[in-house]
């Protein structure tokens, strides 16, 4: 546990090297985009990062970090990235570092509004100094009786001189030193190890796993045959019967032996004629694939796009295409038999491109009285075309008319699904809308989406008019059962380590930035319109209003202005499980459900509402994770699974770095007779945070959305928190700081002196809201390799240096059953309660 200048890289890697020296260039920061007021014409543009730093010889797109203000359909056809810099090129939206430096890249457009900016730092490392060579497999996946083949490891230097001594270390407890610059190894059994030489300053590292085998399917959906230039994906899905014991699963796809994925869900779309062989090795074992080592995808033809005239839920009316080159001409022919030829290169039609979208506003009448054909041509690489009939009058209002976020013009299962979730959020129990589509497919969604809410779906059809009638619809209490309420102590968590990097209370968040929104006024229609990227509009003195500027405040106060994504997620999960009280059912009033039972306060003075907060089901918990995790700007989805007892369990999924991992509150929950506390004081484990498929499989949970990736930088937001004076402390133990008494002093004073004590009051609608909080907190990582008698010393360290905090701050130590300390499998956890002042 030391103080660094620094942050400390990751504990382990794939394929490690040692670095004999690193350049790096100061980083200068820039403002991303100041939006300042312009004419309507003009477009503002700006970038999501102020900045980011590329090896020499690494190209990244920057197109994904550029936003416009305001969102004109055209925009990014329009942009333009520049760079004063030579030490990058760019190349559309490409830059490519091509040597060291720093450079300015910007973005512009040909509007006339304000530019963004965005400082690019290049950093050159000179070439690695040793690296090993292996003989052997780095995965060896094992039948039941076969034992682990040895690798033998091989140090080489670029010079010819060995240097003096080479230590060899596995799982970092030494096996060999010396001279040696090989190593014969021979893993023991099921795991993964971690081989490293080290000779001076010099270090390289390769990882072995070894697993019992398992077996894997493969499935897909897609066309295999895709002729005429009609290319699509084609979706394959790794399905492995896993193995608790077995380290995380390596996938390597192959497509014509080249590798093209990673993960257990890999999506392949032809980008030529040709034909592709797609195959599939699990932990380094090729599969059996349809029967044989591969399937294979046939393309034939000029690709060209497949297009489609939509709607819904649209302001205007769109030729949308999904696939094919960049559109370069559409040309239409309305019923009348009336041609249009509109080219991209026209620069009066030219706002009406845009990429896998042509904007056909006053060229294509979706609705008439007699309803009629266009003939539209979309021309690429190749070209298509296709046919669109008009709908007749009497459907227009339905694709007008919106329920809360989207329309009643339900043309697939998922609009279907969606169209029942805006009922429920509005307590609507009987509307009527367009079905356009499988109607038997989209009703059947319809009526599973009512059971999956707790109600039933009467759904009558007149040809495309559907008359929906919900029944058993328990929505968001307006006002809580006082009965039903406990009051719990909303104790500030552990993550916030550097008090002088609050954000301000007028902080805007990435869901200010959108510009489409929605009024809502329950706590269902705000998580709703979340769900979909909307920002909401309370009304004025709602529950909604209530809970959304609730949510917020407790983001200032939680949430540093440096976080990362990571720790943004880590500190909702952590905040969570310090104010929740758990309830495994709903209560009468089903409260234990909504969001109200998070977030409301019986002193919140608001007309006609009076919410209170209550026990809490996971359900519940899942939804406020949501709701704050997008008001963040990060990807979040519920999930959810029947239990063993008949029940439903809800959790979380968040994507962080492009990849999908399990966030589950009520899944880092201690049984109470582990730490002696009651549910009102419960602590954290992690348990749940940010892991894979296959750990919420072990819990019994049956996860729906495909394979996820566990997080293996599990370790690193104890290694990345920023405590004071510019410096990170890191809060772990590792071998050679289990004895050292200076340093969990100063991690427990670092960590106890960012905790708020006293009372905490928060500003919010009506007046202000002061939570108790007299708790000290902080939580250690245990390194891997530390044994059951070094926790126990840890363990001893941790309450000394809680004592010593204690005299010195209060002029005591704690009492004895003030201090709670336990641990989980790789941490070790603080509470103290702090004594009264005085």
């Amino acid at each position: 546990m030391k103080i660094y200048a620094e942050k400390h890289n990751s504990l382990t890697s794939t394929v490690a090297v040692a670095v004999k020296t690193v350049t790096i260039c100061v980083i200068s920061l820039a403002l991303a985009c100041v939006f300042l007021g312009c004419s309507a014409s003009a477009v503002n543009v700006g970038f999501t990062r102020e900045s980011i730093t590329l090896y020499v010889g690494e190209s990244r797109d920057v197109a994904p970090y550029v936003v416009f203000d305001p969102i004109i359909n055209d925009s990014r056809d329009n942009l333009k990235i520049s760079t004063d810099g030579d030490c990058v090129e760019v190349g559309g939206t490409v830059i490519t570092a091509v040597k060291a430096g720093v450079a300015t890249v910007r973005a512009t457009t040909a509007s006339g509004g304000r530019d963004g900016v965005m400082t690019v730092t290049v950093i050159a490392r000179e070439e690695q100094d040793m690296y090993l060579e292996v003989d052997g497999k780095l995965l060896q996946a094992l039948s039941d009786g076969q034992k682990p083949s040895a690798l033998t490891f091989s140090a080489r230097f670029e010079d010819t001189v060995l240097p003096n001594g080479i230590e060899w270390r596995v799982n970092g407890k030494t096996v060999q030193t010396g001279a040696s610059s090989t190593l014969e190894f021979a893993p023991v059994g099921i795991g993964e190890y971690t081989v490293a030489a080290q000779s001076g300053d010099l270090l390289a590292e390769r990882i072995v796993k070894v697993y019992r085998k398992t077996q894997t399917s493969v499935e897909y959906t897609g066309n295999l045959i895709q002729p005429d230039g009609n290319f699509s994906a084609v979706t394959f899905y790794a399905r492995e019967i896993m193995d608790a014991a077995n380290p995380a699963t390596v996938y390597e796809w192959r497509v014509n032996g080249v590798v093209s994925g990673a993960l257990g869900v890999f999506e392949f779309t032809p980008q030529a004629a040709g034909e592709y062989k797609i195959t599939l090795a699990v932990n380094g074992v090729t599969q059996t694939v349809a029967g044989g080592d591969g399937i294979v995808v046939e393309a034939t033809g000029d690709r060209a796009p497949l297009g489609r005239v939509t709607f819904d839920d649209a302001d205007g009316v769109y030729i949308d295409w999904a696939d094919g080159e960049p559109i370069v001409r559409v040309t239409i022919v309305s019923p009348d038999g009336r041609r249009r030829d509109i080219e991209r290169s026209d620069a009066a039609h030219a706002y009406r491109f845009s990429r896998g979208r042509f904007n056909a506003e006053g060229l294509i009448e979706p609705f008439a009285e007699n309803p009629a054909e266009y003939a539209i041509t979309l021309v690429a690489e190749g070209k298509r075309e296709f046919k669109f009939t008009q709908y007749p009058e009497a459907a227009r209002r339905y694709a007008d008319e919106k329920v809360l976020c989207r329309n009643s013009f339900i043309s697939s299962e998922a609009d279907g699904t969606m169209y029942i979730a805006e009922l429920y959020a509005v307590g609507a129990s009987r509307e009527r809308c367009y079905i356009d589509g499988d109607a038997n497919k989209i009703t059947s969604a319809m009526r599973a989406a009512a059971s999956d809410l707790g109600m039933s779906a009467y759904i009558v059809a007149d040809g495309h008019i559907a008359t929906v009638e919900l029944d058993g619809i328990v929505n968001a209490p307006s006002k809580f059962d006082a009965g039903n309420a406990e009051r719990v102590y909303a104790v500030m968590p552990h993550i916030e380590y550097d008090q002088t990097a609050r954000r301000p209370s007028n902080y805007v968040f990435a869901l200010d930035r959108v510009k489409k929104s929605a009024e809502v006024e329950s706590s269902e229609q705000l998580l709703l319109a979340t769900a979909y990227g909307i920002r909401p509009a309370p009304v004025k003195k709602s529950t909604a209003e209530v809970i959304y500027g609730s949510a917020r405040n407790r983001l200032v106060s939680i949430i540093g202005a440096d976080y990362t994504a990571e720790q943004k997620v880590h500190a909702v999960y952590d905040w969570l499980q310090w104010v929740i009280v758990r309830a495994e059912t709903p209560s009468a009033t089903g409260s234990g459900r909504f969001l109200e039972s998070v977030f409301g306060s019986a002193e919140l003075d608001v007309p006609s509402v009076g919410l209170r907060r209550a026990a809490v089901t996971s359900e519940g918990a899942a939804k406020a994770f949501a709701l704050m995790a997008r008001i963040e700007g990060i990807d979040c989805v519920i999930e959810s699974s029947a239990t063993a007892d008949g029940g439903r369990r809800f959790w979380n999924k968040v994507k962080l770095d492009g990849r999908w991992y399990n966030v589950d509150v009520f899944g880092g929950k201690i049984p109470f007779d582990e730490i002696g506390l009651s549910s009102a004081r419960e602590l954290t484990s992690h348990r749940g945070l940010l892991t894979d498929d296959a750990y919420m499989i072990k819990q019994g949970l049956t996860p729906q959305g495909g394979a996820l990736e566990a997080y293996d930088a599990s370790k690193s937001a104890y290694l990345a928190k920023r405590v004071a004076y510019g410096a990170y402390f890191d809060y772990y133990a590792g071998k050679y700081e289990i004895a050292d008494e200076s340093m969990y002093d100063a991690a427990v004073a670092y960590a106890f002196g960012a905790c708020a004590i006293g009372s905490v009051s928060v500003p919010v609608y009506g007046g202000i809201e002061t939570y108790i909080n007299n708790t000290l907190g902080a939580e250690f990582a245990l390194a891997d390799d530390v044994t059951d008698d070094e926790v126990a010393t840890v363990i001893e360290q941790i309450r000394a240096a809680a004592d010593k905090y204690a005299e010195k701050v209060y002029g005591q130590k704690f009492a004895s059953n003030a201090v709670a300390i336990y641990r989980t499998d790789y941490t070790v956890t603080v509470a103290a309660t702090a004594p009264r002042r005085g």
